[in-house]
């Protein structure tokens, strides 16, 4: 018998979720969350946080807080604190010290999330560079400018990461001013000593579409203006939270009224299904991808791979 670690990722809104806590239930499963905003604490509504959209028991562990939702453990959720900096290294060391644990108890490690990066670092077993330390005064130019530095510097990390995430930007601009080499070559894979099988969500445009427009009202109603004025309340910078993603950046503009609530409606419809269609193009670059468009088809599959690391 071979460990193995199921994942399912695929755009935001696609119903990641529901599969996942439904194989869960059927295969005596567990759900990681692979998600580089869900670990942070106070950032519920702009990352449409599990723990938000479900009722959620939580008790400690060695290892972070573990959720009980749906009759389901979830891990990897709020690890740090909004003011903290959390890197894909940290959720890789995270997840293969938990590993380990959940085998013993014989569960099935789900990953779920919508952050490619974290997910492949599992899966693939990327050795990450050493951080290097961006120069003082690149430090406070606009993101716009970074990327335009990272693209003379390093056009093929430019080209690989997701260039308005600010922290990664600056990571991959800074290894490759201090050492003159590329940041993603140097993110070196190992092999892990477990199967994986990965699985990416594929639906409909327009049904994608038509949810995300649902969801976005409801995560307007429901306070994101709110949450991100109640980061501010804590001490986080302007900046800080405009690191955290799109969401919070059009919602900072909106409460500096530098915009008006139909422009930010808009912004934020249009800023969806961009990142939306991100998120599938990632994985169409990966490989070993094996795209599901029903759950039935997924919990088959799933159940195959596992069928097999068991049989080996």
């Amino acid at each position: 018998m071979k460990h193995i670690v199921l994942a399912l990722s695929g755009p935001t809104g696609s119903g990641k979720t529901d599969w996942a806590i439904k194989l869960a239930e059927d295969v005596g499963g567990v759900i990681i969350a692979a998600d580089s905003r869900t670990v942070y604490l106070s950032l519920n509504i702009g990352t449409n946080k599990v723990t938000y959209e479900y009722p959620a028991v939580e008790r400690s562990s060695p290892l972070g807080p573990i959720y009980r939702i749906q009759g389901i453990d979830h891990y990897g959720l709020n690890l740090c604190s909004a003011h903290e900096r959390y890197t894909a290294s940290m959720f890789q060391q995270y997840v293969y010290r938990l590993l380990p644990l959940l085998w013993e108890q014989r569960r099935v490690p789900i990953l779920v999330g919508g952050t490619g990066l974290y997910i492949q670092s599992i899966l693939d077993g990327f050795e990450f560079p050493a951080l290097a330390r961006l120069p003082a005064e690149w430090q406070v130019k606009p993101t716009v400018d970074l990327v335009e530095e990272l693209q003379l510097w390093d056009p093929q990390s430019a080209a690989q990461i997701d260039i308005q995430n600010r922290a990664r930007v600056e990571r991959a601009l800074a290894h490759a001013f201090v050492t003159g080499k590329s940041f993603h070559s140097a993110q070196r894979k190992r092999t892990p000593d477990f199967q994986s099988a990965i699985f990416v969500i594929k639906p409909d445009k327009q049904q994608l579409y038509d949810r995300l427009d649902r969801r976005l009202e409801e995560w307007i109603e429901s306070g994101l203006l709110t949450e991100t004025a109640a980061l501010l309340a804590e001490g986080v910078s302007a900046d800080r939270v405009t690191s955290f993603g799109f969401m919070y950046r059009i919602a900072l503009d909106r409460l500096s009224e530098r915009i008006n609530d139909m422009a930010m409606r808009e912004q934020l419809r249009r800023e969806l299904r961009r990142f939306a269609k991100r998120q599938l193009t990632w994985w169409r670059r990966y490989p070993n991808t094996q795209w599901v468009t029903r759950y039935t088809e997924f919990a088959r599959e799933a159940k195959r791979a596992l069928k097999e690391a068991r049989e080996c």
